[in-house]
């Protein structure tokens, strides 16, 4: 994948290329389907992603002060195979699901330069669910069923005990094809389908 990092030498190329990515991301989410409410001739004026700054030094107490942090509440459900999965909420507004794929953690994601700005701006406007897909992050690790079958079932899974009944579901790379199966199953539930790099 080619990162474009531009003429801006003043900062870090690899923070650089992380926002630029980044903010890629956002465009294209929202050029397909609106998640920020911007008709596509709006997109462009996005503004700049926030770059990675370093926390600021106290000097009365002699160190660092950590970044401010995004509060999400960490919930835990059980699947029907008995495998436990952890799942997030963040922000406020209408319901947004954004589908468990390989290697997230919740909370290591929202420090991480690709993935924090993202969500972010997805739960400005809305509530965001996202969830660690078995196997991965929070969710239970030792596992022995691991199958399309079973990541379908476990997005079932979260939305139920979550209570949503009616919301926009995101999914991006393997997520995309649960996206879209749990879609066709439950077609009454799923108000808009957001896809992204699902190969």
């Amino acid at each position: 994948m080619h990162l474009a990092c531009g003429q801006r030498s003043d900062q870090g190329q690899l923070s650089l290329a992380f926002a630029d990515m980044g903010k890629q991301a956002v465009k294209n989410i929202s050029r397909g389907v609106g998640v920020f409410g911007l008709a596509a001739k709006d997109i462009e004026a996005l503004p700049e992603p926030e770059l990675v700054q370093p926390a600021a030094h106290d000097a009365s107490a002699g160190h660092h002060q950590p970044p401010p942090r995004y509060e999400q509440e960490i919930h835990f459900c059980t699947t029907a195979d008995g495998v436990q999965l952890a799942y997030s909420s963040i922000g406020n507004g209408p319901p947004l699901v954004k589908t468990g794929n390989w290697m997230t953690h919740l909370e290591f994601d929202f420090e991480s330069p690709i993935w924090r700005h993202l969500y972010r701006e997805l739960s400005r406007d809305h509530t965001l669910i996202r969830y660690d897909a078995r196997g991965n992050g929070l969710s239970d690790r030792d596992i022995e069923n691991v199958s399309f079958e079973t990541f379908v079932s476990d997005l079932e899974a979260v939305v139920d005990t979550a209570g949503l009944e009616r919301f926009a579901l995101f999914g991006i790379s393997q997520g995309c094809a649960v996206s879209v199966a749990y879609a066709v199953r439950h077609p009454e539930r799923v108000i808009r389908l957001v896809l992204h790099v699902g190969g």
